[in-house]
């Protein structure tokens, strides 16, 4: 996810091709940002975290982007969504860049990462 104001997106199909999928987003979109985490679960692509690639600052927070099948369609609309606090039942970890991200089992897991002081280890 880039900083240009559009949300650029690539995948790699069975077919060995890489396409350039033209994401038509409606509402807000995820700010630009690098070395963030992502997971895909039951069809959607799951954004935790990373950095604000205009201001530098860490993130938290978590996106959606559902009908990842609809990829490949070009009249897709794909919409993202951020989860709202009143959406995640716990606290999620603190603000990070570069963690690693898996989803297993209807859960996400976020580990490790930098932050400002340094890198953590936690889960």
């Amino acid at each position: 996810v880039v900083s240009t104001g559009r949300t650029e997106l690539w995948v790699f199909t069975e077919d060995a091709l890489w396409r350039d999928v033209n994401v038509q987003v409606r509402g807000a979109f995820p700010l630009g940002r690098f070395d963030c985490g992502f997971a895909v679960a039951d069809g959607k692509l799951y954004v935790f975290g990373g950095t604000d690639a205009n201001k530098g600052f860490l993130l938290a927070d978590v996106w959606v982007l559902d009908a990842v099948e609809g990829f490949l369609r070009p009249d897709a609309t794909l919409i993202w969504k951020e989860l709202s606090q009143g959406e995640i039942i716990e606290a999620p970890p603190s603000e990070r860049s570069g963690a690693k991200v898996a989803a297993l089992d209807g859960r996400m897991y976020v580990f490790g990462g930098y932050i400002d002081g340094g890198t953590v280890e936690d889960s």
